[in-house]
């Protein structure tokens, strides 16, 4: 599985550091498909919401960059076809804050100071389930072999966040049915509204 993810993350390279649209009313115009999303009205139910990598980036630039995690910044999200990729800046220095000090290791030698960074993921999601898979990481547009990619989230991402592991199944939110990812959109298909005790 791991040698044919990393396959298909070579194609779905992006060559340099992408300069996304962003405005405000695109950023505008995510908070209310978000708002209508999380709406628990029926008016809300059996409904397909999409949101274009502009509103995405928008949103994340102008409503989300604050509550960022200290040594991550200016984060970039690109819509593919069944994967999603992300850029961002880290300052592994920082990410490192309230993380448990040990002993000096190839991987704390190799992750540090600040770096590019490039994140290939595929994201399964339907019948209100669903999981991720990390298809490739790359540093400074130097791609990472997997084995490292593994010790990396084990170190940096699991401590913080133990539920965002990958390959780990997890409810959708909001009575989220399913989400798919197309070429520069994301598809989020809401359950229909059913009254207490209806089945």
């Amino acid at each position: 599985m791991g040698t044919a993810s990393f396959l298909l993350y070579s194609r779905l390279q992006i060559p340099g550091r992408q300069s996304t649209e962003v405005s405000q009313t695109a950023a505008r115009e995510a908070a209310r498909k978000l708002t209508d999303l999380t709406s628990p009205s029926p008016e809300s139910s059996g409904r397909i919401v999409g949101f274009s990598d502009k509103e995405i980036n928008s949103y994340l630039r102008y409503q989300v960059s604050t509550f960022y995690p200290k040594g991550l910044d200016e984060v970039r999200v690109h819509i593919l076809d069944n994967a999603i990729r992300a850029e961002a800046r880290i300052n592994f220095e920082d990410l490192q804050d309230g993380i448990k000090a040990g002993k000096v290791t190839v991987m704390s030698s190799l992750f540090t100071g600040v770096h590019e960074v490039e994140l290939a993921g595929k994201l399964t999601a339907k019948n209100g389930e669903g999981s991720y898979e990390i298809l490739g990481f790359s540093l400074d547009h130097t791609e990472i072999p997997r084995p490292l990619v593994d010790l990396l989230v084990k170190k940096y991402l699991v401590p913080k966040y133990p539920d965002a592991a990958p390959d780990k199944t997890f409810a959708l939110p909001y009575g989220i049915d399913k989400i798919e990812c197309v070429q520069g959109k994301l598809a989020i298909y809401k359950r229909h509204w059913l009254k207490p005790g209806w089945k």
